[in-house]
């Protein structure tokens, strides 16, 4: 019995041939951290002058730029075009992304790529209250997997010797979960956070009988860090960022000597404050963050805000923005100045029963760009469609419209672009994708395509073998502009350790005798407190070996990086060697946040619970109440008070509490709903019973 699974197919395309009249030596193949900035340096080398332009992109749209974006060439003199590369502080561990740079000016266009590796960062936190209350959920914990990795994890709650619960669970990078714990004596006790090759974590905490507890402090993280580059670059820079109150957060960076890096940002409940450089988008809209003041304000659905700053050229860098949302409609629009030329930028959606409309669009650099996307979800089915308009304007200005439908086994696809301008030209593709299901072990899949740039038709073989091995082979026939080829991938990675894999990727094209490809393997291991990452890489197509290595070592609040990279141009004849070397030192530490600082910024999340009993009209005091999972106990003036946080509690008297000849006043039970900086009041009253 055959059945046909669909899937997307991924095409991978290889380097380019190098242009005759060109030549382009690639950095070599390395290793990034979350957060990081990188910079790829590219060098271009012409036999004759010619004046070439360059632009960059990321597979998984990692911010990029490019400097210079063109430059004239002189006859064999080397030019370097460095590709400045964010790495996303949330990029996941052991993820490869591939930055591709094209360079323009010849034909055909040069395309070559640097594979850049996410390391594995652990950063594991348990927050936990200094009190708790008596009960069987009286203990609640957070753990937060702030690392970049998923991790196994284990939290023990203890009482001196003796092991009162333990929870075991799988957290996913980014993610958090809440515990809670049944508390039966007062007095101290102590939370163990424990997960492999991470150092035990430990928090204790008190159990109390009455009221409510005390709240965990607010505590800002913050690092202290040092680099220095084989070229004589270095960096320094200080960061602190966490919440300041239960509405409000700050993130703020200190660098040196590159301070256009630096910016200080405050978020409250309904705004956001930012001096500085960088920055999250506004409203999701592709607008200018370059180094200056921006402010946002965001209510009840409606929301605006503002940039006023300078590029890196100096020239004025300024917008306005606004934004619109309804359940299921949103909107969003702005736009100003940067060096002196408009910019603008838009988006829309629209989502109701399985339907997603996306419309977006920017004006910048005399050019305009839109795309309308259409995603059409169904139980069995789903459509997507796109529509875009590039460079519009511009004398390389087209259209593009593409179809992805998948239904059952089933997967299709259809892109084709439209020229419009002079430099523009017509392309189309078309293909499917399906898995194939056999007698033999893993996932067997079928991709064609036909197309005017590239036509292919692959079968590739995916499994796991042992528990040790999981491999990936792709077998296939292609023909491109180097005429008809023949292609192998294949990729291995070897599950005992915590990250190896090897991966080949090879283009034999008969005509010309021509074998382009690319050979690479790594390995990164992490066992406390030392990390160690070992990248090597072959790429036929440029002639050049690569490898790279990063050793990190951790001990306490301290970290210590050495990063180091080495390339061998065998195709070149003078200087065929490049080589980086870079060495870090950081330390770790925490600042708490003081009341009079959470107080001005929010505040807590709480709302005030006050009330009272009385027994022949005057107050009672010793009488014990229960209030949601929390006890209370009155005081001599028959009074109770909590904070707490907002929601409905059931409140009742203890009965045991009552003195002898007294009863609760019907309703022996109230439910009062708390609410945020307001204060509830509930009263009892004792009647005596009749003898």
């Amino acid at each position: 019995m055959r059945r046909i699974v669909a899937s997307l197919a991924v095409v991978l395309a290889l380097a380019t041939a190098q242009a005759q009249e060109l030549t382009v030596l690639t950095p070599t193949d390395r290793f990034v951290r979350p957060g990081e900035t990188v910079a790829l340096a590219f060098e271009v080398v012409s036999p004759v002058a010619v004046e070439v332009t360059a632009d960059a992109s990321s597979s998984s749209g990692w911010e990029i730029s490019v400097a210079p974006a063109s430059v004239t060439l002189e006859p064999d003199v080397p030019a370097v075009v460095t590709v400045t590369v964010e790495v996303p502080a949330d990029a996941p561990a052991f993820t490869s992304e591939r930055v591709t740079l094209r360079v323009r000016g010849v034909e055909p266009v040069i395309e070559l790529s640097v594979e850049l590796t996410v390391l594995e960062i652990v950063d594991l936190r348990l927050e936990a209250p200094p009190q708790a209350p008596l009960g069987v959920e009286g203990l609640r914990a957070i753990v937060i997997n702030a690392g970049n990795s998923t991790r196994n994890v284990t939290v023990e709650l203890r009482r001196d010797d003796a092991l009162l619960a333990s929870r075991a669970w799988t957290l996913a990078a980014g993610g958090r979960v809440e515990l809670r714990f049944g508390l039966a004596e007062e007095g101290d006790h102590t939370l163990l956070l424990l997960s492999p090759r991470v150092p035990t974590i430990q928090r204790t905490v008190r159990a109390i009988r009455f009221g409510a507890p005390e709240p965990a402090p607010f505590v800002l993280a913050g690092s202290l860090t040092g680099s220095y580059g084989l070229e004589g670059d270095w960096e320094t820079s200080a960061r602190v960022r966490g919440r300041l109150s239960d509405f409000s957060s700050v993130d703020v960076l200190a660098a040196a000597p590159n301070w256009r890096r630096s910016y200080a940002q405050v978020n409250l409940e309904y705004a956001s404050v930012r001096i500085g450089a960088g920055g999250a988008a506004p409203f999701r809209l592709d607008l200018p963050r370059d180094l200056g003041l921006a402010a946002s304000y965001e209510r009840d659905g409606v929301g605006v805000g503002g940039m006023v700053g300078v590029t890196a050229d100096d020239d004025l860098s300024a917008y306005a923005a606004a934004s619109w949302t309804a359940s299921d409609y949103a909107i969003a629009a702005g736009g100003g100045l940067r060096a002196d030329e408009p910019v603008a930028a838009l988006r829309s959606t629209y989502a109701r029963n399985g339907l997603a409309l996306t419309l977006t669009g920017r004006y910048q650099q005399a050019r305009l760009n839109a795309r309308l996307t259409a995603d059409i979800r169904e139980q069995q089915t789903t459509t997507n469609l796109r529509a875009e308009a590039r460079d519009l304007l511009t004398n390389n200005s087209r259209l593009e419209f593409e179809v992805r439908h998948r239904t059952g086994p089933t997967a299709v696809y259809g892109v084709v672009t439209a020229p419009l301008g002079e430099r523009a030209s017509w392309a189309w593709r078309a293909g499917l994708t399906q898995d194939i299901a056999a007698d033999v072990p893993g996932n067997l899949q079928l991709a064609l395509q036909a197309g005017s740039n590239e036509s292919f038709a692959r079968v590739s073989h995916r499994v796991t073998l042992a528990d040790a091995w999981r491999a990936t082979n792709v077998l296939g026939v292609r023909y491109d502009r180097s005429g008809f080829g023949l292609t192998l991938d294949s990729g291995w990675t070897y599950l005992a350790l915590e990250e190896f894999s090897l991966a080949t990727r090879f283009a034999y094209y008969p005509g010309p005798g021509t074998l382009d490809g690319q050979v690479r393997a790594k390995l990164q291991v992490v066992e406390d407190p030392v990390s160690l990452a070992l990248e090597g890489n072959w790429n036929l197509t440029s002639g050049t070996l690569g490898a790279s290595a990063a050793l990190g070592l951790f001990e306490g609040p301290w970290a210590f990086d050495v990063d180091g990279s080495a390339l061998y141009a065998y195709t070149r004849e003078t200087d065929p060697w490049t080589f980086e070397l870079g060495v870090s030192l950081s330390y770790a530490f925490d600042v708490m946040v003081p009341d009079d600082v959470v107080e001005a910024t929010g505040g807590r999340r709480l709302g005030t619970l006050v009330g009272t009993v009385l027994a022949d009209d005057a107050p009672l005091a010793g009488v014990v109440l229960s209030v949601g999972r929390f006890r209370a106990i009155t005081d001599e003036e028959g009074r109770f008070e909590l904070e707490l946080a907002p929601g409905t509690y059931r409140v009742s008297v203890d009965r045991v509490s009552v003195p002898s000849g007294y009863r609760v006043e019907e309703p022996t039970q109230v439910s009062v709903e708390v609410v945020l900086r307001e204060t509830q009041e509930v009263a009892f009253v004792l009647v005596q019973t009749r003898p």
